[in-house]
């Protein structure tokens, strides 16, 4: 039932990703997906890449796959920055005499030959955490370097650009009083979208310092996690601490994924401090369907897969190819080369093989070895519907 309905909404969204250009129109006025608000926003690229991404992975759809190539072919084309940032928005009209609904049902060749819907050049560092996270997530299944490319060349930006001196980023500018909540959370999450694709600790170890500052800075003692610190000289609202619901969610969720990709356990702590505020809206009949997702992840471990192999082998290539495409956010996915040391969470012994295999693993123990890409799906799975 829940696939039906699933596909029933992507097939009917895909209405809305603009034919000519890709990207996803911001919402539609008429039931039927028929009426499109014209506005591309980066978070709606996020959410729509994510979904077709996933959709792909469970369901093979090739029609998933190319509303999400649509889409991240509009981020790619059209908003990227000379510097590799991504920028933040196009607007639905071409002008006030022009409106989306004209501009839009135009070819490529005419829309260029004029006025164009504008773009916010602006780049922020919660929109490119974004855009970064999306276009690697098409990467895990498209094997497509260009993403990668791009993804790792807005990171290193907005890194370079926007993180401030007390190591959270800025949204803006790179200076402390203006660094978010949402700001650090989406680069976190993006640091951890690229060490799923890449294997590369580099990655994990940024997305643990990130988290680190959100556990310092953004801890609301009772409970939960602020957009930003109140102003002390403030009165009235402005003096309290402001938590926006989405970013709870996505902060437990970070943390305790990070708490099973590193077995620290501050960041298990962090996980149910922020669960801790959850639920206590949810105790106040406030709904947060998040939340529910949240409490389900904090009460199992992530599917866990291992390749164990050298990096500069091509059969362990394959077998992390494979492993990368497995169908959850919610993975814990290593490489295990012994020339780089011990791995981050190094809670399993694996042994000595003669070739490049793939373990999957929980509570401990893993299965036996695969050495086939097509096989890793399989026992991870197994090990994942327990």
């Amino acid at each position: 039932m829940w696939r039906e309905v699933s596909a029933k909404t992507l097939a009917g969204a895909r209405r809305l990703i603009d034919p000519v250009w890709g990207g996803m129109f911001q919402y539609s006025d008429k039931l039927d997906w028929s009426g499109p608000h014209y506005e591309k926003l980066l978070n709606i690229q996020r959410d729509a890449m994510r979904a077709y991404v996933l959709a792909y992975e469970i369901g093979h759809d090739p029609a998933d796959l190319a509303a999400a190539r649509d889409i991240g072919g509009w981020l790619m084309d059209f908003m990227r920055a000379p510097s590799g940032a991504f920028y933040t928005s196009q607007d639905a009209d071409a002008g006030p005499a022009e409106h989306g609904d004209v501009f839009y049902a135009k070819t490529d060749a005419a829309r260029r030959a004029g006025a164009q819907p504008p773009i916010d050049r602006n780049a922020y560092a919660r929109e490119n955490g974004w855009a970064i996270a999306s276009l690697a997530a098409l990467y895990d299944v498209t094997g497509d370097r260009d993403l990668l490319d791009a993804s790792r060349r807005a990171f290193d930006w907005t890194l370079a650009s926007r993180r401030a001196p007390n190591g959270g980023l800025g949204h803006a500018r790179a200076t402390d009083d203006d660094t978010h909540l949402g700001d650090t959370l989406a680069m976190a999450e993006a640091a951890l979208a690229l060490y799923r694709s890449t294997a590369e600790r580099r990655y994990l170890n940024i997305a643990v310092e990130l988290a680190e500052v959100i556990a310092r800075d953004h801890r609301d003692p009772a409970g939960g996690y602020m957009v930003c610190q109140p102003d002390p000289g403030a009165k009235g609202v402005l003096a309290k601490p402001v938590k926006q619901l989405d970013e709870n969610v996505a902060a437990v969720r970070l943390f305790n994924l990070l708490a099973r990709n590193t077995a620290k356990p501050a960041f298990r702590t962090a996980a149910e401090h922020g669960m801790s505020f959850l639920i206590a809206l949810a105790e106040d009949d406030l709904v947060v369907p998040g939340a529910l997702l949240a409490d389900r992840e904090l009460g199992r471990e992530p599917a866990h897969v291992t390749i164990v192999g050298s990096r500069d082998d091509p059969a362990a290539q394959a077998l992390y190819v494979a492993a990368r495409a497995y169908p959850t956010r919610y993975l814990r996915i290593e490489w295990f080369d012994r020339r780089e040391g011990p791995l981050p969470a190094a809670d399993i012994d694996y042994p000595e093989m003669p070739e490049a295999a793939a373990f999957a693993c929980a509570n401990g123990a893993c299965s036996v070895p695969v050495f086939t890409p097509d096989q890793v799906h399989r026992i991870v799975a197994k090990v994942d519907d327990r």
